[in-house]
């Protein structure tokens, strides 16, 4: 800063060494100095060069000081030898040179000044700086958050894919069973018709015993000597009755564990069947031919084209919406005005995908499934959001007959499937 200081006032310098050159030219045609006027102006130069002393000065003006300082002393002397014209030359060169002290010390501030104001800008810019940095550092922070987001969701679609084969599995071992349970019905209908022999022989059984126990009893009547005989009797047949019974007990109980059975495994089998997709019933080829029109559907939204969009819709395709909380789910179907609706208001910008997108066969229908994730900053009211379209062909073109928009309100463990 000082050095700074010392450059800029040479010019100056320069000038007034120009301006005291030219008074020493025209004061030798002024004609005689009196005493008193020399003596005047070496007291001029000496105030100016005290005043000069009394300010912090800086390099430069000191500079200009020290050479008034040694002009006034060279003013002094020529004054004590009685030489007036060099006296009152020095004296003014010397009160020149006290100004001039002056004028650099102030455009020394200035300098000063400006220089304070290009520090406070280079603060401010470091400032910025290390803003940037630190939102580098967050956007750094955030990307890898994101990878590992991502590998958890790829942990979680290998969990999914080993899901979908144990449940192949346990298809293929419930359809194994269900042949089992037919063939064990078919195994009890056939032991149900033999105990049905055995209770319709048993019942004529009984009938015999009871014709047995009336003859025993007129033979009780008729003999008291064969009563032994008849108790004997009475006792079998009582015996047999029981034994009746209790093969009767045992069938029906038999017939009731079978109905229960067959019930479960239906109950079961039903609730299976309901926690499945539709089974497709459109070829793989079918699904391949829809493939470029899903893609010109979604390439068409993502760049806000929705004139384009919208073409894709059948004239009765209909919508719901279900948002996802804590788990649960509320579902809110839309028509087809309302459908379209939503579409042209939806923000394309504000969602970025994150995962690859799903198409799959479901019953008659190729779905398209789309997830996205609101993207930060965005005015989104919800953190995920899946579009699952339901196509069928129409004619030699594929239409949109439904769509489901499911919200999430905190970002699940998402995979593709």
């Amino acid at each position: 800063m000082s050095r700074l200081r010392h450059v800029s006032g040479w010019p100056s310098v320069v000038a007034v060494v120009g301006m005291v050159v030219g008074m020493l030219g025209c004061s030798a045609g002024l004609g005689t100095l009196y005493p008193s006027e020399i003596e005047d102006a070496i007291r001029v130069a000496e105030l100016s060069v005290e005043r000069a002393r009394t300010q912090d000065l800086s390099l430069a003006a000191k500079t200009a000081l020290s050479a008034a300082e040694a002009k006034l002393a060279v003013a002094k002397r020529a004054l004590d030898d009685e030489d007036g014209v060099a006296a009152h030359a020095a004296a003014q060169e010397a009160r020149v040179q006290a100004e001039n002290a002056l004028a650099l010390d102030a455009q020394s501030d200035a300098y000063q000044r400006l220089i304070r104001e290009e520090a406070r800008k280079h603060d401010d810019d470091a400032a910025e700086l290390a803003s940037a940095r630190a939102e580098v550092e967050s956007t750094r922070r955030a990307a890898q958050a994101i990878q590992s987001d991502l590998r958890l969701l790829r942990d979680q679609l290998d969990g999914f894919q080993t899901n979908a084969e144990d449940i192949v599995g346990q298809k293929a071992a419930a359809e194994n069973r269900a042949r089992e349970l037919e063939r064990d019905l078919a195994a009890s209908r056939k032991s149900i018709r033999e105990m049905t022999a055995i209770l319709d022989q048993a019942r004529a059984h009984q009938s015999d015993t009871e014709r047995q126990v009336a003859a025993l009893a007129q033979q009780v009547h008729e003999s008291a000597t064969s009563m032994d005989e008849t108790k004997r009797r009475e006792a079998e047949a009582l015996a047999e009755t029981r034994r009746a019974r209790e093969l009767a007990a045992a069938y029906t109980e038999r017939m009731q564990a079978a109905g229960r059975e067959e019930a479960r495994d239906q109950a079961l089998a039903k609730a299976r069947s309901d926690a499945r997709p539709p089974a497709p019933t459109i070829s793989p080829e079918e699904v391949r031919s829809a493939g470029p029109t899903l893609t010109e559907w979604k390439s068409a939204w993502e760049r806000n084209d929705m004139t384009r969009h919208l073409t894709f819709y059948g004239a009765d395709a209909k919508g719901e919406r279900i948002s996802v909380r804590n788990g649960e789910e509320q579902r809110t179907r839309i028509t087809h005005s309302q459908l379209m609706e939503a579409i042209r208001a939806s923000d394309p910008a504000g969602w970025e995908g994150v995962a690859r997108s799903a198409t799959r066969a479901e019953g008659p229908h190729v779905v398209a499934e789309l997830p996205y994730r609101r993207r930060d900053g965005a005015s989104a009211l919800y953190d995920f959001w899946v579009r699952k379209a339901f196509w069928d062909r129409s004619g030699a073109k594929w239409r949109i007959v439904r769509e489901e928009w499911r919200y999430y309100d905190e970002v699940p463990q998402f995979t593709d499937r």
